[in-house]
């Protein structure tokens, strides 16, 4: 069962529980609101603002501190849960090869392939950590996943 939606988030671990699809939400309500009051303001310093075409601006507040900081930190969140680095492992299992890994994510190779093994290895001492976890890595797993690294 996952948490309520925090008041204030501050950090993106304090959204680790809250479903993609919540966080995407209050994601798009938030830069919605944010680019209206951006269009606004603009539309305004030109001259060109006409409420009766875009709307009155009083129902767009601009965003406080402390939602652009959520903003920052939804999107932060975000970009992690669809940036996991499982999947690079389950594409290797599948046949990708390093270079389409590095193309898709827009990185250096050899970058890709040590972030990978900082992940196998973290999730390898997870396991250690607390045994019988589901998102660790065996003995066995870890070092399919050291050899995959490291295979051209």
């Amino acid at each position: 069962m996952s948490k309520p939606f925090p008041d204030s988030p501050t950090s993106p671990h304090e959204l680790s529980d809250v479903p993609l699809a919540t966080r995407l939400e209050r994601w798009l309500e938030l830069t919605g609101r944010d680019l209206h009051v951006q269009a606004i303001a603009t539309l305004k310093s030109r001259g060109d603002y006409d409420p009766g075409r875009y709307g009155d601006a009083g129902k767009y507040p601009p965003l406080t501190a402390g939602e652009h900081l959520e903003l920052l930190v939804l999107g932060e969140s975000i970009a992690r849960s669809v940036r996991n680095p499982a999947h690079v492992d389950r594409a290797l299992q599948a046949g990708v090869t390093w270079r389409q890994v590095a193309t898709a994510t827009g990185q250096d190779e050899q970058d890709t392939r040590r972030e990978y093994q900082v992940w196998a290895d973290d999730r390898y001492d997870l396991q250690q950590n607390h045994p019988g976890t589901t998102s660790g890595m065996t003995e066995e797993e870890h070092e399919q996943a050291t050899a995959r690294a490291t295979v051209s």
